[in-house]
């Protein structure tokens, strides 16, 4: 995993958008069925779409397709108990993340679309962030009427002190609170915020590495 990795973070840049002629075709193995999951967003500023993979062969059956369908030109990992699938094609970076099943295999397919000499987006500079936050992803689903965006960052204060936090920060800019919002010592909760342009969802949970939040924004 770390090399697909590494070949994604590094190229964390903004991308023109790409004509869906652009794209490339990632091959299904025989029995299986694919369905969109987003046919354009943005993920940490690169242009990327996915899809869901279903098949009827067995896990070694769908590498060693790939395999065979990308001549070779394949990086291999194993990762959490699934095997990770990369292949470069032109300008695209195609990674495919397999996992075993009963009756076959599963998948998420993505097609990220890496352009080098555009200059380097922020992941995370669109929305107010407590000190010291590390910002996990950043994606925005321009496929969807509202164009959903959501981030993920991880800190070290509680829950409690991120909600105070956002609280303060969504206020001052016209936002409106939605319900309760997270009392003390809790480990989890999930609050809302709106504004005359926009909705958020923002879940908080305190995990062993830190407080993870979860926000989900959407225009009206």
């Amino acid at each position: 995993m770390r090399r697909v990795a590494s070949l994604a973070l590094a190229a964390v840049l903004w991308a023109p958008a790409a004509r869906a002629a652009d794209w490339p075709t990632v091959p299904l193995p025989d029995g299986s069925a694919g369905e969109s999951v987003s046919s354009h967003m943005l993920y940490n500023g690169l242009h990327m779409r996915t899809s869901k993979l279903q098949s009827k062969q067995r896990l070694p059956d769908v590498v060693a397709f790939y395999r065979k369908a990308w001549r070779g030109q394949i990086v291999e990992d194993q990762i959490a108990g699934k095997t990770i699938l990369g292949h470069m094609q032109g300008q695209y970076y195609i990674t495919v993340d397999l996992r075993g099943t009963g009756s076959g295999t599963e998948a998420t397919i993505g097609i990220m679309r890496l352009d080098p000499d555009k200059p380097r987006a922020t992941p995370g500079q669109w929305f107010a962030r407590p000190p010291n936050s590390e910002v996990l992803n950043d994606i925005q689903y321009l496929d969807t009427p509202g164009k959903t965006h959501s981030l993920t960052l991880r800190n070290r204060l509680s829950p409690t002190q991120n909600y105070e936090f956002y609280r303060r920060s969504l206020l001052a800019k016209g936002w409106q609170t939605q319900g309760p919002g997270c009392s003390v010592m809790v480990s989890a909760c999930a609050v809302h915020f709106s504004s005359s342009r926009h909705r958020l969802a923002m879940t908080i949970s305190r995990e062993q590495d830190g407080t993870v939040i979860v926000v989900n924004q959407e225009a009206r």
